[in-house]
């Protein structure tokens, strides 16, 4: 595939709401009392000021700092948030994102196969999610303890269904049984289409009407997280007051990363936002800044619910091709680099997209720090008419040393392809790709390592999920152009040595009865399979959540569920 360089800036930049930057064009609008944006028309900068002012009071609440009150929560750092900091995966498989998780979210029948609802056999395509989400989670997860704290302090959730007889938020330790899982399944909430369409919507609206949008809220208790994004990278927080100060307005902010601190985000009366304590290279403090696109509210309220699973099943004809990069450690970063041949070519470096693939969208992760050099996750949506693809990974210069990545790419009609334990092999500014760890075709796809490099790789059918590993030079081919298919669900898989040295090729029926794991190996250069049934895994019927506030009496709502803690199973992830 001949390079066809870069472009310029792409034409638009989207993404996945809580945890991804996503530029749209402004509309207007106010907010309901579910958190929704309303039906009016944008009254114009100097009339919303206006409003803005003669809502605010002349009170002044001395913990708030200078200024005057505009609205409260009354949520305190010394009660309503976590005494300990934001972090990333944990050492126990069962405080990460599990099979659990994902039943407790889509439901038994989405994410296993056909069963008892006390065991799970999961699907391939689960099995995929898992550990790409698994993965993603490395970096920090701040939108479910922004989240979580949210439902405490607005009491869907109480401290005492974790730790009996606790009262407040910050008698919670990172520890207590079932919270890091609790925040595991927040934090995954925010792929999903609801949350991700609330939090776009209000990327559309002004940072000023963003403070509306929260005041009313405050006002009205609707609880909202807050996004901001900088740097190619983004944060999540819990905002619970609003003063006005000077000219302009403060949201004060619980932010994960700094228990214990109250921080402000500065909204100028010219739409621009800035934050002091954002988290630079190291763990060092960074100002943040941005003005509307930046910044973005998600209400609670599309998190109460059970989801439609968007990734269970293959993707509808026409729909977008997906590659998700997540980078296996954060501090290090990523640099993705796609060549679609004649339909153009775009490089995501640090928070840049250079060039363009018309219709081509891009969206940037968020993680514990920022990483000026590049972002921890990038998601490239390509257009279903883009069938031609080379996908790399690089490094901005020659030796120095990146994290590892794993590439998820989704088509309609294809097998999902997961590739893990990927490295550099381009260098960032390269007109074409050099080595790319993936090639997209009209009938099939490669994946390729580097001389003296391996990738694991999973291909996930609607029943079997077939792994296997490339190492030093080789290429694995799936349904190779020439090939002629033996039916709708087989593939022809061809394993190619180094340099052609030797080529052997099998197929593979990725919708045998029953699930199945299939694995392919090289032996003597010959390509074998061997295959075994899924193992089913001991789970609970899928978890309720309140989905109205506890009572301060201590009675539950009528017609509210049992608390929200995942009971105690004995879950594995996959190997």
């Amino acid at each position: 595939m001949a390079g066809r360089g870069l472009r310029g800036l792409t034409g638009r930049s989207a993404g996945l709401a809580a945890c991804a930057l996503v530029l749209l064009s402004a509309c207007a609008g106010s907010v309901s009392n579910d958190g929704s944006p309303g039906p009016d028309a944008s009254p114009g900068t100097a009339a919303l000021l206006a409003r803005l002012e003669s809502g605010c009071t002349r009170n002044n609440k001395s913990e708030l700092g200078e200024g005057t009150l505009c609205a409260d929560s009354d949520f305190r750092m010394g009660t309503d948030g976590f005494t300990f900091a934001n972090w990333g995966r944990s050492t126990a498989a069962d405080d990460n994102i599990t099979v659990q998780t994902l039943i407790d979210m889509f439901g038994h029948s989405a994410v296993c196969m056909p069963g008892t609802e006390t065991a799970c056999v999961m699907r391939p395509r689960t099995v995929q999610k898992l550990e790409e989400w698994n993965a993603a989670i490395t970096n920090g997860r701040c939108e479910g303890m922004a989240a979580l704290s949210l439902r405490l302090s607005m009491r869907y959730d109480l401290p005492s269904d974790f730790l009996p007889g606790a009262t407040t938020t910050a008698e919670l330790s990172r520890d207590t049984p079932g919270l890091s899982r609790a925040i595991a399944h927040w934090w995954a909430t925010q792929f999903l289409d609801d949350v991700a369409g609330a939090a776009a919507q209000s990327r559309t609206r002004s940072p000023l009407q963003l403070v509306e949008d929260l005041i009313r809220g405050l006002d009205n208790n609707v609880g909202h997280t807050l996004g901001m994004y900088s740097g190619g990278a983004g944060h999540s927080v819990t905002p619970f007051a609003v003063t006005r100060r000077g000219d302009g307005f403060v949201i004060h902010t619980y932010d994960n990363n700094h228990p214990g601190r109250r921080t402000e985000v500065i909204v100028t009366r010219g739409n621009e936002w800035s934050y002091a304590w954002g988290t630079g290279a190291g763990g060092t403090l960074a100002d943040w800044t941005g003005t509307t696109g930046t910044l973005e509210l998600t209400p609670i309220a599309p998190r109460n619910k059970q989801f439609r699973c968007p990734f269970c099943s293959e993707p509808s004809a026409g729909a977008d091709t997906t590659v998700t990069v997540t980078s296996d450690d954060a501090s290090r970063g990523l640099h993705v680099f796609v060549d679609a041949g004649d339909d153009g070519a775009l490089e995501v470096f640090g928070s840049s997209t250079v060039g363009s693939i018309d219709g081509a969208s891009v969206s940037f992760g968020k993680s514990m720090t920022v990483i000026p050099q590049a972002a921890p996750t990038v998601t490239i949506s390509l257009p279903a008419t883009v069938t031609d693809a080379a996908i790399e990974l690089r490094a901005p210069v020659e030796g120095q040393v990146t994290s590892t990545s794993s590439v998820l790419v989704r088509r309609a009609g294809r097998a999902d392809i997961r590739v893990s334990g990927a490295g550099p092999t381009g260098l960032v500014g390269a007109t074409e790709a050099s080595r790319p760890v993936i090639r997209l075709a009209a009938g099939g796809a490669s994946v390729s390592a580097a001389p003296g490099a391996r990738v694991d790789v999973s291909v996930a059918g609607e029943t079997n999920l077939v792994r296997t590993v490339v190492e030093d030079g080789g290429t694995l081919v799936i349904d190779e152009p020439d090939t002629e298919r033996i039916d709708r669900s087989t593939i022809e898989v061809t394993y190619k040595g180094s340099g052609g040295s030797f080529e052997s090729r099998t197929s593979v029926d990725l919708a045998p009865a029953g699930a199945t794991n299939t694995v392919l190996s090289v032996d003597e250069r010959a390509l074998t399979s061997a295959s075994t049934a899924g193992t089913p895994q001991r789970v609970s019927p899928a978890a309720r959540f309140r989905t109205a506030p506890v009572p301060v009496t201590g009675l539950k709502s009528p017609g509210t569920s049992a608390p929200t803690t995942v009971p105690t199973i004995e879950v594995t992830l996959p190997d």
